[in-house]
């Protein structure tokens, strides 16, 4: 058993498939299904019921779920804390940031920071605003870390600044019952 067999597990149970769950963490469907395969045999029982039209929890799957989101919250906690100790950041930093932010701002951000701190790996979050908040709001295993960093954030938005970085300009295209709307213009 190790810590990527556990994730996968989590993400099965979560999300009730195999195919989701291997969209999730980045693996194909049969990897995903010889994880599980492995954890069964490791542990002498099934963990997931594949019967009905979703996956679902057996007894013991109900169980190991529990302890696998302790485990990795350990061993999250765990990966933190030596970090924090060391002079250098490691660790992974999970960024937020709307598709736009993806492919304009951010890869010339990155580079200085990569450049700066190389143990640290950035992983990117890509989606609707409204869905990062959604997920930053819904509890999870990285509540404790999004406690811990929100004191900092929140000490840090006085030093943020808004910076112009372009205009974009919106085009309605409508049929023959559009007429009279004009222009208009909104200021940035």
């Amino acid at each position: 058993m190790d810590f990527d067999q556990l994730t996968t597990f989590l993400e099965v149970a979560k999300l009730g498939s195999f195919s989701r769950a291997g969209q999730k963490v980045f693996r194909s469907q049969s990897a995903v299904s010889a994880q599980i395969r492995q954890l069964e045999q490791d542990y002498g029982d099934r963990l997931l019921d594949r019967s009905g039209k979703d996956v679902t929890l057996t007894p013991a799957g109900r169980i190991l779920f529990t302890y696998a989101e302790r485990l990795l919250q350990l061993r999250d906690e765990s990966l933190f804390a030596v970090a924090d100790h060391g002079a250098n950041p490691r660790g992974t930093m999970v960024i937020g940031a709307n598709e736009a932010t993806c492919l304009y701002v951010l890869p010339e951000v990155f580079a200085k920071y990569c450049s700066l701190y190389p143990d640290v790996q950035l992983s990117i979050y890509r989606n609707f605003s409204y869905k990062i908040l959604e997920k930053l709001n819904k509890p999870d295993r990285y509540d404790d870390k999004v406690r811990q960093a929100d004191g900092i954030i929140r000490q840090l938005f006085d030093a943020l600044r808004a910076k112009h970085y372009l205009d974009d300009a919106i085009v309605v295209v409508t049929g023959d019952h559009g007429e009279g709307l004009g222009e208009r213009h909104w200021a940035h």
